[in-house]
């Protein structure tokens, strides 16, 4: 009979076996059309109901083991009535690296975000009246939301084109050290957050406009922004 040691030391030998195995399983099926169908699917349903937008992508790469996603001839379209003003937007390439320890402590880090030929058209609305509930009315209570923030090592946009009212607009971007954080406050029913950058560069109409870091801070809830600070 072995000695009891050795039979924990055999187990412990079994279970990591056992994990190492699951996690190059699933390396190894993560890029199977099946997952990429299934994680495509489910951003297109939840961009049809928050959003009233479709998504369609002509082909993707999902890397596992280096955090990383690929997506080719990527296409936004409106389908119906939502908060966004957006029309359409496609793009020839997204590209996005995560860091591990982003997942694990969080807060959630982007290594690299590179956009495409993107294109966007957006949809001149016309102004409308706040909300005004009624008399007697009680609003449903909303879900208290839990804090969050992320960080954007390196953002690059590349031969972007924006139309407004049927006039096409180029831009590009490149910009370093991205941070974005939200939190809740109960009392106002509303959402206070920051969002900062370092360093970096935006093309507009040909033309390049250097940019040492940008400081803002905003209130924002679902029918208003309001921005308290942009400094550039």
């Amino acid at each position: 009979m072995l000695p009891v040691w050795k039979r924990r030391l055999r187990r412990t030998a079994m279970i990591l076996g056992t994990l190492s195995a699951l996690v190059v399983a699933l390396i190894l099926i993560a890029d199977t059309g099946w997952i990429k169908r299934r994680l495509i699917g489910m951003a297109d349903r939840k961009l049809r109901a928050d959003y009233g937008l479709s998504l369609e992508v002509g082909r993707s790469r999902l890397r596992l083991a280096g955090l990383s996603v690929s997506l080719h001839d990527v296409r936004v379209q409106a389908v119906g009535e939502g908060p966004l003003p957006v029309r359409s937007f496609t793009a020839a390439e997204i590209s996005l690296d995560l860091a591990w320890a982003g997942l694990v402590r969080g807060p959630f880090h982007v290594q690299d975000l590179r956009v495409v030929r993107p294109r966007i058209e957006i949809a001149a609305r016309e102004k409308t009246r706040p909300r005004v509930p009624a008399v007697g009315a009680s609003e449903e209570p909303r879900a208290v939301r839990k804090p969050f923030s992320f960080r954007i090592d390196r953002f690059a946009l590349l031969e972007g084109e924006a139309v407004v009212e049927g006039r096409a607009r180029s831009f590009t971007a490149d910009f370093r050290a991205i941070e974005l954080s939200l939190g809740y406050r109960s009392e106002d029913k509303d959402q206070r957050g920051t969002l900062s950058s370092g360093e970096g560069r935006v093309g507009l109409f040909g033309s390049e406009i250097l940019i040492a870091g940008v400081e803002s801070a905003f209130e924002l809830d679902d029918d208003r922004i309001v921005v308290n600070r942009f400094v550039i």
